[in-house]
C-alpha cells in the first residue's frame, strides 16, 4: 500500500509485507515514511524480519537529501520503495 511518490511535495508513505500461508505468520514487513519538501526531503524506514528461531531483527534507517547534491544516510536508492 503506498501514499505518494519518491519526490513529490509533503508526506509520503509505503508499507510492505508479506505472509507465509503455509506457516500462518508474518516473515518480513517494511514500513517507509519521507516528506519533502522544495529544496530537501527526509525518509525514515523500519524493516522487520522475522524468520522465528532462525533470525529475527529489526533495522531503523533515515536519509536526508538535498536537491540536485545529493543524499546522506542509511537508505540506499535500490532499497527504496517508492
Amino acid at each position: 500500500m503506498a501514499y505518494g511518490e519518491l519526490y513529490r511535495r509533503g508526506f509520503n508513505a509505503v508499507v510492505a509485507s508479506t505472509w507465509d500461508m503455509r506457516r500462518d505468520f508474518l516473515p518480513n514487513t517494511v514500513v517507509q515514511t519521507s516528506y519533502n519538501w522544495d529544496c530537501c526531503g527526509v525518509a525514515f524506514s523500519y524493516r522487520r524480519l522475522g524468520l522465528g528461531l532462525l533470525r529475527s531483527q529489526n533495522e531503523y534507517r533515515f536519509t536526508f537529501t538535498l536537491a540536485n547534491v545529493g543524499s546522506f544516510g542509511t537508505i540506499r536508492s535500490r532499497e527504496r520503495l517508492f
